[in-house]
């Protein structure tokens, strides 16, 4: 199958069905992202340009990807953007087990650099954050990352509204978005927006109450539920010990009072939002009212989370007002150049769809992907597993740029690697920047999405037992390092040498002897001094996230030795308080869990 090439998958029954809707959703809300993607940061004379005379639409079109040194790409009709790479990442992070923000935050991020189809700031950023080692989620060191209140949150979140039911509260729902926005965006620009588009997504759910069917009249209400977000990050073990204590803004002395005034702020443009929908004359003119009152054209707030998510809710309204199709609603958004026109689309695209029965009128790249995903998390019985198994993140190592992330995989032919992601089959010929020193690639990962993945001209190798990379050659430069030598172990090979290691002692206690009694004397020499990053009284917030990727790493290498694990309990308890110890106490079984658990292949 060539790239775009896809089979056309209708909803089954979407007024009827979870899946069927999620499924519809899943499908119209990557369709107005790839419409939306031609308009984007452009003007009309460059939308001219890009369109070559056709009518705007899921067309083919021809970009740069990579900046002044990328490449010239030829994208195919229905190709989508960030927003859609990044709803799919969060949905494979979905299984009857929940959010694994773990997985999100420490592979699905970092590996989403090498293929990224645009992006914001705080998104990228924090991606970049994530690859690094001793990383948490919850404790985000990127610059800007409590000003960032765009809406790189709120294009994301769907698919926790399609796996969540209405009927079992606001409270779990709202719990995974947070969770999921705060890994990159700190703002509650951001973070309220999210909430925001998720609630009206699972309002629209078969099963869900669809109030937002009867018109602006029900905006009251959900914005009042929003509200419930602010109190959340306080009943979260994590965000509680970590997130709270430094979150910090300049206008703002704590994150209560700065999502309290959020939301009134947000209350107060939903209601004048709502009058210009009811008084509006016709569908265009309406949008155009809403654009100007919202500012999306000015550059400071086209990408504002809150206001992006109050734009798709207008459009939702004033297509029902005006009973405009949902394929001229969505081509219409994305025709008001210099608005963030793939986001306020695709956003509006994934509510419209849920009252759709069918599929958009256009392709959709990797459609039977984004259906059997929408459908496989909105399954009437819970998520079913999800399509990636992803490396223990005990042994993972990130990419260390976005060019290390496609391998080649020894003893397959002509099959890749893409770390943390598994098997990928090349589709054509790499793509070569001029300088020669990087390649672009389409590759079509086993599970079905398609990726055009910055690579380098020769790739590294990777050992089929793992799905993590191998770190970069001791004395490399950051962007050129030489392959490992073969005369020594890979990290790879070490990593599985580590893991084997590691179940060995839980699963057989006793029968290394010599790791055993090294690890009761490095238990019993830790006892006789302070633990290593662990201050002596309670400390800021980046010295509770030293202090706990410090002891997560002694820890780790006495081999979880029983001992070692109580020591660091009842240091950070003492020092740190009881919340920093819970947080320690889950990492550590979460840690064991990912051991027990089959690793992939």
């Amino acid at each position: 199958m060539s790239i775009g090439q896809s089979q056309r998958v209708e909803g089954e029954g979407a007024r009827q069905t979870r899946a069927g809707s999620a499924a519809t959703s899943a499908l119209w809300a990557a369709w107005a992202d790839a419409v939306g993607w031609i308009s984007e940061l452009t003007d009309e004379k460059g939308l001219d340009r890009r369109l070559r005379g056709r009518e705007l639409g899921a067309v083919p079109w021809r970009r740069r990807v990579g900046g002044r040194g990328g490449v010239d790409v030829d994208l195919p009709a229905g190709a989508w953007s960030d927003d859609t790479q990044l709803r799919l990442a969060v949905g494979r992070c979905l299984s009857a087990r929940g959010f694994d923000v773990e997985a999100f935050s420490r592979v699905e991020l970092p590996v989403w650099r090498a293929y990224a189809f645009g992006g914001g700031f705080a998104t990228k950023a924090a991606a970049s954050v994530m690859a690094k080692p001793g990383a948490r989620w919850s404790v985000n060191t990127s610059s800007g990352y409590w000003d960032a209140g765009g809406n790189g949150a709120a294009m994301r979140i769907q698919p926790h509204a399609w796996r969540h039911r209405q009927d079992s509260g606001d409270a779990t729902l709202l719990l995974d978005v947070l969770r999921d926005a705060v890994t990159t965006h700190g703002h509650p620009r951001a973070i309220l927006g999210a909430a925001l588009h998720a609630l009206c997504v699972i309002d629209l759910m078969p099963d869900g109450n669809r109030s937002l069917l009867k018109g602006v009249a029900s905006w009251t209400s959900l914005l009042d539920r929003v509200s419930l977000v602010s109190d959340l990050a306080a009943d979260d073990s994590e965000l509680s010990a970590l997130w709270l204590p430094q979150w910090s803004h300049a206008e703002y002395s704590s994150w209560g009072k700065a999502a309290g005034a959020t939301l009134i702020e947000m209350q107060s443009e939903a209601e004048r939002v709502a009058a210009v929908v009811e008084k509006a004359p016709n569908f265009e003119a309406g949008y155009v009212a809403v654009v100007d009152l919202l500012d999306l054209r000015d550059a400071k707030q086209r990408g504002s989370g809150s206001r992006t998510s109050l734009a798709a809710l207008a459009l939702l309204a004033l297509a029902r007002r005006h009973d405009r199709a949902s394929a001229s609603v969505l081509i219409a958004a994305a025709s008001v150049v210099e608005t963030d026109t793939d986001t306020i689309a695709t956003m509006a695209g994934a509510l419209l769809g849920l009252l759709e029965t069918d599929g958009p009128p256009g392709p959709v790249l990797d459609e039977q992907y984004l259906v059997a995903e929408a459908r496989r998390i909105a399954d009437a019985d819970g998520p079913g597993e999800a399509p990636v198994r992803y490396p223990d993140l005990l042994n993972w190592d990130p990419p260390r740029t976005q060019a290390d992330a496609l391998l080649e995989q020894l003893g397959e032919n002509e099959r890749l690697l893409v770390a943390g992601l598994g098997s990928a089959v090349p589709l054509g010929q790499p793509i070569v920047a001029a300088r020669g020193d990087f390649a672009w690639q389409w590759v079509r990962l086993e599970f079905g999405q398609t990726v055009l993945i910055k690579r380098r001209p020769k790739l590294a190798r990777a050992n089929l037992a793992s799905r993590s990379a191998p770190a970069p050659a001791v004395g490399a430069q950051q962007q050129g390092g030489d392959e490992p030598s073969d005369q020594e172990p890979t990290l790879v090979e070490a990593q599985d040498s580590a893991t084997a290691r590691h179940d060995r002692q839980l699963d057989h206690p006793g029968q290394d002897a010599s790791v055993t009694v090294t690890t009761a004397q490095r238990a019993d020499a830790a006892a006789q001094k302070p633990a290593q990053g662990v201050p002596a009284r309670r400390g800021e917030p980046a010295d509770v996230a030293q202090a706990l990727a410090d002891a997560h790493t002694r820890v780790r290498s006495s081999s979880y030795d029983t001992r070692q694990i109580g020591l660091m309990l009842v240091r950070l308890a003492t020092d740190l308080g009881p919340e920093v110890a819970s947080v320690f106490g889950a990492m550590v079984a979460g840690d064991i869990a990912r051991m027990r658990r089959p690793h992939s292949s």
